[in-house]
């Protein structure tokens, strides 16, 4: 027989093995967290607020009576600017078929063609995970036609309104 040897192995190489993991751990950590914040995906987000706001719209009457209340409010409101925030004020100053979207912001400014703007999710970001701006732009009078969302994704969701987002 040949001369064996006993192999020699080395106590130190489990605990160096768990410490390059924790420190590599340690370094990843911060990507790590900030990966878990980005969860959902905006796209997967996106689909469960238009979903969310189909139904509302769907409760509310349809798009022509969503339709019918803006065209209500800017009316009402031509000759001046209509901001409505949810923290200052109550559902009850808004029409019925807005208030069912249960908006967060609503917007009207007198220029010509008239907008109706109507923020449904979104927040501003604080570095955390904050939902996506999502929302609609419901548009009346003339150059209605040929209006366009500026600034923001948008999609043609039925005549002159326009879901918008981030």
């Amino acid at each position: 027989m040949a001369d064996t040897q006993p192999e020699h192995r080395n106590g130190l190489s489990p605990l160096l093995w768990i410490i390059i993991a924790l420190f590599a751990l340690f370094l990843c950590f911060p990507t790590l967290f900030r990966l878990s914040e980005a969860w959902p995906p905006a796209f997967l987000e996106r689909r469960t607020q238009r979903e969310q706001v189909l139904e509302r719209v769907q409760s509310s009457g349809g798009w022509l009576t969503l339709q019918h209340d803006c065209a209500m409010l800017v009316e009402q409101y031509k000759a001046t600017n209509f901001i409505w925030f949810r923290v200052r004020t109550n559902y009850n100053e808004l029409p019925a078929a807005i208030a069912a979207l249960k908006p967060r912001e609503v917007r009207f400014y007198g220029v010509e063609p008239p907008v109706v703007h109507i923020k449904v999710f979104g927040f501003r970001s604080t570095d955390g995970h904050q939902p996506p701006y999502f929302g609609l732009e419901v548009v009346s009078g003339s150059g209605a036609d040929s209006y366009k969302p500026k600034d923001m994704r948008y999609e043609l969701v039925t005549n002159n309104i326009y879901e918008v987002y981030h």
